[in-house]
């Protein structure tokens, strides 16, 4: 019943009541799936705890055999300031794109990210020597060309600045990002 009320509501565009249904129906992967194709609009609402509670409701072992599904638990973990477990997942991410990065954009960019978040790691923990480091890291590493990508990257790293009082650099780079 889960699992036909799972279809039933993707065929309706219902997606976020489609991936309910699915962890109900211990169907990880279309769970899997549906969480991939509404993550972005979850995250860009704000709505972490959401993405986070259905990455949590996958077996480890279904995350961990996608490296974009550890990549996401890792942001939902960040976001939300669980940093030591954002890094175990992120290490999962790195490991599983790392491969794929030489003939993969996609795992290219998403590796080009590693920086960037271990940056916010670093800044967290308070080494701000480190979290410069990688926030510098993450701009060498995230090409222009990715608007996106290039914006967070300058985001982060001018947290980094700031937080190393460092204002002018923090506002130069905010600047750019803007």
């Amino acid at each position: 019943l889960y699992r036909r009320a799972a279809v039933w509501m993707e065929r309706n565009n219902q997606i976020e009541d489609a991936v309910g249904y699915a962890l109900k129906a211990h169907d990880y992967d279309d769970a899997s799936r549906l969480i991939h194709q509404i993550k972005y609009i979850i995250g860009h609402r704000g709505d972490m705890p959401t993405l986070l509670s259905w990455f949590n409701a996958l077996p480890d072992e279904a995350v961990r055999a996608q490296p974009d599904s550890c990549f996401g638990k890792a942001s939902a973990l960040t976001m939300l300031g669980y940093f030591d477990a954002a890094e175990v997942w992120l290490q999962y991410a790195e490991d599983g794109f790392r491969p794929l990065a030489p003939t993969d954009r996609f795992a290219a960019n998403r590796l080009a990210k590693m920086p960037v978040y271990r940056s916010i790691f670093a800044r967290f923990r308070g080494d701000l020597p480190a979290a410069l480091a990688l926030g510098q890291a993450g701009l060498d590493q995230t090409p222009r060309s990715e608007r996106r990508d290039w914006g967070i990257a300058l985001l982060f790293a001018s947290h980094a600045h700031f937080y190393a009082g460092h204002t002018a650099e923090a506002e130069q780079l905010l600047l750019e990002a803007i």
